[in-house]
């Protein structure tokens, strides 16, 4: 590899193909630091989560380095993913921590829709909820600060939560 800190982002239509490239050469998955692993909490999504796991234990890469991120958690992490937490429980081949839980929020979708990053409206200093008190502002001026002021404190709890779960992820500490 020519990065010594390099994340890849292997999309799930990918990941067979990138399975068998990484079976291919050999030793290649030494290569890797971490195996971050998203799962959502479908019966089919958990199915393929511990295939992969399965496929990496047996190429040799240790469970310490196989990490399962919980993806767009409704409630109960444990009660959502049974498959996962079952197959840790029979094999151990990858760490697991109900605390890398990222929660379902309407966060995500506002974004999309407004062509936003979270990191632009961390970064976007404009105080709307003075511009909010203008009462001499139009109607659709004030709905879109009053979107984006509750978009801005949403987006803060769920940055605050990705930090944590980064946090666990790799066992550092949150500077808050």
């Amino acid at each position: 590899m020519l990065e010594d800190n390099a994340i890849i982002d292997v999309g799930a239509s990918n990941v067979e193909d990138f399975m068998s490239n990484l079976e291919g050469f050999e030793e290649a998955h030494e290569e890797i630091d971490y195996y971050i692993v998203p799962v959502t909490s479908g019966t089919k999504e958990q199915k393929e989560t511990v295939s992969m796991i399965g496929s990496l234990a047996s190429m040799g890469v240790p469970s310490d380095k196989i990490r399962v991120v919980f993806n767009r958690v409704k409630r109960d992490v444990q009660a959502e993913f049974p498959i996962i937490t079952a197959y840790h429980e029979r094999a151990s081949a990858f760490r697991i921590n109900y605390q890398c839980a990222i929660f379902e929020s309407e966060l995500f979708d506002a974004l999309s829709i407004n062509r936003l990053s979270m990191k632009s409206l961390m970064e976007d200093e404009t105080d709307y909820k003075t511009l909010l008190k203008d009462k001499n502002a139009s109607v659709q001026d004030r709905n879109r600060w009053s979107d984006m002021y509750g978009l801005k404190l949403l987006c803060k709890g769920v940055n605050r939560k990705l930090d944590s779960v980064f946090a666990e992820l790799f066992d550092i500490e949150v500077i808050k």
